[in-house]
């Protein structure tokens, strides 16, 4: 059973998964009761892992990383033999990977809740400045000439080419 109690009446639930933000508690709560209604009717086994929790203290979040083991559809009932071999899990097991970002305020409670299938890339904005100055470091290595807005050519030649 989920406890409610651990959020603030005014909770922000950002499900960057289903692309759906509600507010408040009850709008929440009605939204991880369909979730999880659905989800036994869909399959047949569902399993939630929690891999990772961390607290972070600068934005005072803690950032949770998850798994949710799922078999489903009819096949596992219809081919219920593959369960005794032990190869029904790699016939019938479908997994989403994701993480949640839980932000407490002042009074220990949880004013938002971030849902999203990926965990962010601090980094990515670093690498992507590193890979675009490497990329022009190699064409220049190996002999490409770049084009230039001021040039007439195609590769930047200046003859019309």
């Amino acid at each position: 059973m989920h406890n409610y109690h651990l959020y603030h009446r005014d909770v922000v639930f950002e499900n960057r998964i289903r692309g759906i933000t509600t507010r408040g508690m009850n709008d929440m709560a009605a939204q991880l009761v369909k979730y999880r209604t659905m989800s036994h009717i869909v399959y047949s086994h569902i399993n939630v892992d929690l891999l990772k929790v961390t607290q972070h203290l600068e934005d005072n979040s803690v950032r949770v990383r998850w798994r949710i083991n799922m078999i489903g559809g009819l096949k596992p009932y219809l081919q219920f033999w593959k369960f005794f071999n032990g190869q029904a899990k790699r016939d019938f097991l479908k997994t989403i990977d994701g993480f949640s970002i839980f932000y407490v305020g002042e009074d220990g409670l949880i004013y938002k809740h971030v849902a999203d299938r990926m965990m962010p890339d601090d980094e990515k904005s670093l690498l992507e400045n590193v890979n675009a100055k490497l990329a022009t470091k190699l064409a220049g290595v190996m002999g490409f000439i770049l084009p230039a807005a001021t040039s007439g050519g195609l590769l930047g030649l200046g003859d019309g080419v």
